[in-house]
């Protein structure tokens, strides 16, 4: 299947936290079961895909029991994910209304496991990056 042809399906939430926390450092995410696997489906698709290539995908808020439900989340309501022409690029920015998530071909594995690993409920972890581009699973 061809990126372009991807449909979206299920639940994912992305946000931080505000303040930012130096608990809570870095991004968050969660996703419902069809959410994740579909997620996982996109991500497969990206790596077959050639450098430059993007999909923005729609966000949810997250559930107010998604990790702390005592801290103000701010959550974004969509995600451009664009495969990087750095390999190991690995970097979320949020700007003009839209969380931007560069990713490069050798982090996408590391992307995927962490989905798998919350599918199979795994909770309260982090990936990618660290200095605030890590991304926790909830």
């Amino acid at each position: 299947m061809n990126l372009n042809l991807w449909k979206q399906e299920g639940r994912i939430s992305l946000w931080r936290y505000v303040p930012i926390n130096k608990n809570f450092p870095g991004w968050h995410m969660s996703a419902d079961k069809i959410g994740y696997e579909n997620f996982l489906d996109f991500l497969k698709l990206l790596e077959d895909s050639p450098v430059g290539s993007k999909r923005t995908l729609n966000l949810v808020d997250p559930d107010v029991w998604s990790a702390s439900s005592t801290l103000k989340k701010t959550p974004e309501k969509k995600v451009l994910v664009s495969l990087s022409n750095e390999d190991d690029c690995w970097h979320l920015k949020s700007e003009q209304s839209k969380l931007h998530f560069y990713i490069g071909i050798q982090k996408i594995p590391v992307l995927k496991a962490g989905i798998i690993d919350a599918l199979n409920g795994k909770y309260d972890f982090s990936v990618g990056a660290t200095g605030g581009q890590n991304l926790w699973f909830w």
